[in-house]
């Protein structure tokens, strides 16, 4: 959907970088929908694009994420796999449950993410979704944690990245 609607301002910065790069595009391509804002309503038209692999509409990178706000890995290192290290330490008969010998920690009892992971060789996605049908408060904590951190760049952002004005709407 964001893509249909930016797609014009897309197709206009993909020609601007074809044409100073010396790229060659392909005439009279099918755009796909955009929105046009000024009949509120849904339009095609023909562009000329570069299509070396199929249509291919560049994005500038004040746009793009440097990385995704959500990964799968990271919510399972520090969300699912901690759960289930408490899942196994509260169980009285896990064989999973190892006892420190340190002098410091000695007789601590513990549980590694590793032997978890080891017991049950399951997709690490497998591991996402079974934890977080039986405990759905773990993504919202997940989510919760990360909220904040990686938000895309707003208007501002973006303007004063391409050195132009603010649109300025009008009452």
């Amino acid at each position: 959907m964001t893509i249909n609607i930016i797609r014009s301002q897309l197709i206009k910065f993909t020609q601007d970088v074809c044409s100073l790069y010396g790229i060659p595009m392909v005439q009279r391509l099918d755009s796909g929908w955009m929105w046009d804002r000024r009949t509120q309503s849904w339009v095609t038209d023909h562009v000329d694009l570069p299509m070396p692999n199929g249509k291919l509409l560049l994005v500038p990178l004040a746009v793009v994420r440097k990385s995704p706000t959500f990964d799968p890995g990271d919510y399972l290192s520090h969300f699912v796999l901690p759960y289930l290290q408490q899942v196994e330490l509260d169980s009285a008969h896990s064989t999973l449950v190892r006892r420190r010998t340190s002098r410091r920690l000695r007789g601590e009892r513990f549980v590694t993410k590793k032997s978890i992971l080891e017991r049950d060789p399951k997709p690490r996605k497998h591991w996402n979704n079974e934890v977080t049908d039986r405990k759905p408060d773990l993504l919202e904590d997940y989510r919760r944690a990360k909220s904040g951190i990686t938000e895309p760049p707003g208007h501002d952002d973006i303007a004063s990245a391409f050195g132009t004005p603010l649109c300025v709407r009008m009452g």
